[in-house]
């Protein structure tokens, strides 16, 4: 069974694949695909001397352009996160970038995240119950969660080939997105109202590096705690080559 790691980026946040390489080939040798969400030509090169790329290009009009949002939607976004509308555009290129995996079991992983050991272990779970961590960083949900809803993450996300919810992932990203700020709004409340099956992965895979990092941490996550001045701050990425 083909095992393999996907990513994603657009121009405006390829700075981090160069670190982001970094980090993961240390400490595994998984064939790497990159989901081209609008890189510039340079960016998309060096992809390609890493691993394969495949570019992305969800349905017109996704996601719905801040001018159509509903004025007071817009401000709780805008409450929530710092800019969303530009982070908006990666985002919602994520579940369509999904059902492009050429693996059998896939593993997702945000580019601005740092990989410290060996993913063995997420691959040996079982990824037809998609594998996800709890969002439990956001201080502010713009969504009003339903009764039993959870909100999960989706930055480190496990899953095998043609999942049916992934595919609805999609479906409803086309439908929903003037209604949710971002993709896993939209995934966690499939997963609440399908009661989708899911295993649930350790905040271990989803550490935040402002919290304290146990030894035991798989995946550092930097998120939207000013991910630019942390990164250079740890490491210059114009070094590599």
């Amino acid at each position: 069974m083909s095992q393999g790691i996907i990513t994603g980026t657009n121009a405006r946040y390829e700075w981090m694949l160069k670190l982001w390489w970094h980090y993961y080939s240390q400490t595994n040798t998984y064939p790497v695909t990159f989901m081209d969400f609008g890189m510039s030509k340079s960016a998309r090169l060096w992809c390609e001397s890493k691993g394969d790329v495949i570019t992305i290009s969800p349905p017109k009009g996704v996601p719905t352009v801040e001018e159509k949002i509903d004025p007071s939607k817009k401000r709780e976004w805008e409450v929530a996160y710092k800019n969303p509308w530009e982070s908006r555009k990666c985002w919602f290129y994520k579940p369509f970038a999904f059902l492009k995996t050429p693996y059998e079991q896939t593993l997702w992983l945000d580019i601005d995240t740092f990989v410290i050991k060996p993913l063995s272990s997420l691959f040996e779970l079982d990824l037809n119950r998609i594998a996800l961590t709890q969002d439990c960083y956001r201080s502010y949900n713009p969504t009003k969660l339903l009764p039993e809803e959870v909100s999960y993450a989706t930055s480190i996300v496990g899953y095998t080939k043609n999942h049916p919810l992934i595919e609805k992932w999609a479906q409803k990203a086309q439908e929903w997105s003037h209604l949710f700020l971002g993709d896993q709004e939209i995934l966690s409340r499939l997963i609440c109202e399908d009661k989708a099956p899911i295993t649930p992965l350790s905040p271990i895979f989803n550490a935040k590096p402002r919290a304290n990092l146990s030894p035991d941490t798989f995946i550092v996550h930097f998120g939207s705690v000013g991910k630019s001045e942390l990164y250079r701050k740890i490491f210059n990425p114009q070094q590599f080559k």
